[in-house]
C-alpha cells in the first residue's frame, strides 16, 4: 500500500499512486482559476447550461458530460488536462489553447471565458467591432453654416 495512497474527493473514494494525485491537485487549482476569470454575465441559457453540466462533471473527476442541449458526449478540461497535450480537434473545453488546431478552424472558433464556442457569423462580429469602433471614435458633426460666411466681402 505504500505505492498506493486513497485520494478523498467529496463523494468518491478512489485509489490512485502519489504522482497521479499530484497531477489532479494541481488540475484543482486550475479549475479555479479558470472559474474566477469566467464571465458567467456575458452568457446565454445554453451556455451557462454547458457551463454548469462541466463544472458538476469535472468536480466529480468525470473525464465526460452529456451536452445539456444537444445529448452529446463532451470531454471534460480534467480530460484534457491528464491527455498532457492539444489533440488538434477543437474541443469545447480545451486546456491547451488550441496549440495544435488548424488555422482555419481556429478562426470558427471564440472563446467566451469558460469555453470554447463556435461563431456563427465572421461577417456579424466584424460589423459589430467596426460599430464599436465608430462609436469609440464618433465626433459631432458641426453645421455646414457654421464653415460658410453669411456675408461674404466682394
Amino acid at each position: 500500500m505504500s505505492f498506493l495512497t486513497y485520494f478523498k474527493i467529496p463523494t468518491l473514494v478512489r485509489r490512485c499512486s502519489t504522482d497521479f494525485q499530484k497531477l489532479r491537485e494541481k488540475y484543482f487549482k486550475l479549475e479555479k482559476c479558470w472559474e474566477a476569470v469566467a464571465d458567467l454575465s456575458s452568457m446565454t441559457r445554453d451556455e451557462l447550461a454547458i457551463h454548469d453540466a462541466h463544472k458538476n462533471a469535472s468536480y466529480n473527476c468525470h473525464f465526460s458530460y452529456q451536452d445539456p442541449n444537444s445529448g452529446e458526449k463532451v470531454f471534460t478540461r480534467y480530460y484534457h488536462f491528464l491527455n498532457g497535450k492539444c489533440c488538434g480537434e477543437a474541443c469545447r473545453h480545451c486546456t491547451y489553447n488550441y496549440d495544435e488546431v488548424p488555422e482555419n478552424l481556429k478562426r470558427q472558433k471564440k472563446f467566451n471565458g469558460s469555453f470554447w464556442v463556435d461563431v456563427t457569423n465572421p461577417a456579424e462580429i466584424v460589423k459589430k467591432q467596426i460599430e464599436k469602433l465608430k462609436n469609440m471614435i464618433k465626433v459631432k458633426p458641426r453645421k455646414l453654416s457654421s464653415y460658410v460666411q453669411t456675408n461674404p466681402k466682394q
